[in-house]
């Protein structure tokens, strides 16, 4: 796949803007144009003269303001970061507006921070994005913001060593590999497919007690599997002309194996599948992938896959043939 046309949703707050240097720095390796959307929440089904005179007025108003503001981020990357960027202003429910731009415009790729209005210290993610996430059919890049202060746009954007893609045998969760491999390209970053193997302890073989061989050899024969398994997308991936690392790690969360993982020091995003073994019918995200966005501070993409059998695990995402160049 390619990343043509990539938004930017902002709501005027700093913290909304850390994602900026992430899409730019995305953007100038594509040769995409970036998108910056703003909604203004209002009666999004009726026009501005159909609405109460006082009503019609602030949102007059308040769309003017957004509408300068948009332009003047626009303006910003186009001066600082050298790429193509448009702005749209829309008045509509949040996530409403932000659907029906991203079909409007095509939309291959959203980046986004966790948290707008609100600050850094809440515990769960903004809300926008935990319902954009849920719904958006493309994949949604979280960013979590460094600080509650404006991102320097002069700088370069970040640098990125590594993809890692969680995988549990499913082909809900390869539908992440796709956009995952298309993101490694660009960069030249690795992709590490990792597999997190659950026990209820992580210890050497010697020092596990005798009660506990049966449960050992069970975890040796699932991690064997896993191996296998692994080795062979990993194969998959390299036929494309990638570098694909597979790694196989013992841990008793999977989440926190997957985050533990990616927080090694080197420029990292996770790419994951909203759903993996259990199926695509559950209203809230997977738990996995819910916990990941919570605690790690990589940036996260998240994939909703369309289709998926749940509990399916043959093979039938391949690698678009556009991965490769």
């Amino acid at each position: 796949m390619e990343f043509r046309n990539i938004m930017v949703p902002l709501d005027g707050s700093p913290a909304a803007e850390h994602a900026l240097p992430r899409a730019a720095a995305i953007a100038q390796r594509a040769n995409a144009c970036i998108r910056i959307v703003a909604v203004l929440p209002g009666a999004g089904f009726l026009e501005p003269e159909d609405l109460p005179s006082a009503v019609s007025e602030r949102l007059r108003r308040g769309k003017e303001q957004l509408s300068r503001y948009v332009d003047r981020v626009v303006a910003t990357l186009r001066a600082t970061s050298h790429v193509r960027a448009t702005g749209s202003v829309r008045i509509d429910a949040p996530v409403d507006g932000l659907l029906k731009e991203m079909e409007d415009k095509t939309v291959d790729l959203v980046v986004m921070t966790s948290h707008g209005r609100g600050g850094l210290k809440r515990a769960w993610l903004g809300s926008v994005t935990d319902a954009l996430l849920r719904r958006a059919a493309v994949p949604v890049l979280v960013v979590k913001p460094t600080s509650d202060s404006q991102p320097d746009w002069k700088r370069p954007g970040p640098a990125l060593d590594s993809v890692v893609v969680p995988l549990d045998g499913s082909t809900v969760a390869e539908a992440a590999l796709e956009p995952a491999a298309a993101l490694a390209e660009l960069y030249g970053a690795s992709l590490i497919l990792l597999q997190v193997v659950t026990t209820p302890y992580v210890v050497p073989p010697t020092a596990v007690p005798y009660g506990m061989v049966v449960d050992h050899i069970e975890v040796l024969d699932r991690r064997s599997r896993a191996e296998d398994y692994l080795q062979r997308v990993a194969e998959r991936v390299r036929a494309e002309g990638l570098t694909a690392t597979p790694i196989v790690i013992d841990q008793e969360s999977i989440a926190e194996g997957i985050v533990a993982h990616s927080e090694n020091g080197a420029e990292t995003v996770i790419a994951l599948a909203t759903h993996g073994i259990g199926g695509v019918k559950r209203l809230l995200l997977g738990s996995v992938a819910d916990k990941v966005l919570r605690l790690a501070e990589a940036p996260v993409m998240v994939v909703r896959p369309e289709e998926a059998q749940p509990g399916d695990e043959t093979t039938r995402h391949a690698l678009h043939e556009s991965v490769a160049g």
